[in-house]
């Protein structure tokens, strides 16, 4: 099996990175290897703290529930986001062990046809809705039409609701549809034993933890 670590490597007084070590070389260093684009080098983990926090939700929810998913795992260090350089990574959960079945590049779409597809998957989606949401908004939002600048004021107000349903609704979608990610060809298969890829994850839990931590002392 692959042997994994996170090496935590300190930046600044806000934001640090942990490096993903996979048999002693960097992650970045290895997609590099294979793709020779030198915008790969440098990469920092997405699973570390991003600076979207919900996107940040996004991602550890899917970790801790061992969701078998396509997930980013490594972002562009300018944006610290999911909205430049992602990479992806398919993974699978077995009793014991993990498989990184393949490793890829987001293709993002910024057509205005997928901004407003984005726009729409929040509250706007009715499919989406829980018998809750049908029983708070039914009778006012369901009314209007989709443009009416009363979603955009309920967006604004529960903002925090509306961008884990884009993430949900639309963002998740988008990663594990293999029509918009380039899989790196030729890199490994790489296979984890659970309680090393387990104890891997804490340090980047930790650090994550930590970054929010020094966030909100900073924002206060």
């Amino acid at each position: 099996m692959n042997k994994i670590e996170g090496n935590v490597i300190i930046k600044n007084n806000l934001m640090n990175d942990v490096k993903l070590i996979i048999d002693g070389e960097n992650l970045d260093e290895i997609i590099n290897g294979y793709t020779n684009e030198p915008l790969h080098l440098g990469l920092i983990s997405a699973w570390a703290g991003l600076d979207d926090f919900y996107e940040s939700d996004y991602i550890w929810r899917h970790i801790n529930r061992r969701d078998n998913v396509n997930l980013p795992i490594l972002v562009c260090p300018d944006d610290a986001d999911l909205s430049c350089i992602v990479i992806i990574v398919d993974i699978n959960y077995f009793d014991e062990k993990i498989v990184w079945n393949r490793v890829g590049i987001l293709i993002h779409n910024n057509s205005k046809a997928e901004n407003i597809k984005w726009q729409k998957s929040g509250i706007r989606n009715f499919t989406k809705w829980s018998s809750e949401e049908w029983d708070l908004y039914g009778e006012i939002l369901n009314t209007l039409d989709i443009w009416d600048s009363s979603w955009d004021k309920w967006i604004s107000d529960n903002w925090e609701i509306e961008a884990t349903k884009r993430l949900d609704n639309y963002s998740h979608n988008y990663f594990n549809n293999d029509m918009n990610i380039k899989w790196v060809k030729n890199i490994p298969k790489f296979e984890f034993d659970r309680n090393e890829y387990d104890s891997c994850i804490e340090i980047f839990r930790d650090e994550c933890v930590e970054f929010y931590k020094r966030y909100h002392k900073r924002m206060n």
